[in-house]
């Protein structure tokens, strides 16, 4: 088993990020997620509670695709757990989120090999969310082009999955 993505895939992540998913190409062993994520400072600095870690993974229902959750207390401004340590990531540095391949897969499998996702951190994001900042490229009729939508900024990759639908309109029917 292998890790086939982590979104949002973007280099640049803004400061007050809350999720990240992790894609595996098979299930996954649940109950092991948190000793085998670690992030890291550019230096190899642990970022200490830098994740929320409830008893309850959050994975999909074929244990495929992993929800990590920064801790909300630090990342919400106001909130004492942000207060007395600030934000998980600071803006301006840069950050490793390190998988390590001692995770087993459902059938007990170690990973195949261990992952590493390097980004930097922008300021935090505030401003809402508009499809007008949205760069959107149609293919050419009678094609099997992708359809691609360009983002002002990383977004909540299953969120957008969910919510985000093509639909057609034919003439004459």
């Amino acid at each position: 088993t292998s890790i086939e993505d982590v979104h949002p895939q973007a280099q640049v992540l803004p400061e007050n990020m809350l999720r990240m998913y992790i894609s595996f190409s098979s299930p996954m062993m649940p109950g092991e997620a948190y000793d085998h994520i670690t992030l890291l400072t550019e230096n190899g600095t642990r970022v200490e509670k830098a994740f929320l870690i409830i008893d309850q993974e959050l994975w999909d229902p074929e244990r495929k695709r992993f929800t990590l959750l920064f801790d909300p207390g630090r990342v919400k401004r106001g909130i004492q757990s942000n207060m007395e340590l600030g934000s998980p990531l600071q803006a301006g540095q840069a950050y490793r989120l390190v998988i390590d391949s001692n995770w087993r897969d459902a059938s007990g499998n170690y990973l195949s090999a261990s992952y590493t996702k390097t980004f930097t951190v922008s300021s935090a994001e505030r401003t809402k969310l508009s499809t007008k900042n949205w760069k959107i490229t149609t293919p050419e009729a009678g094609t099997n082009d992708k359809l691609m939508i360009e983002f002002d900024r990383p977004i909540d990759y299953a969120l957008a999955s969910k919510c985000i639908s093509i639909t057609t309109s034919r003439s004459g029917k």
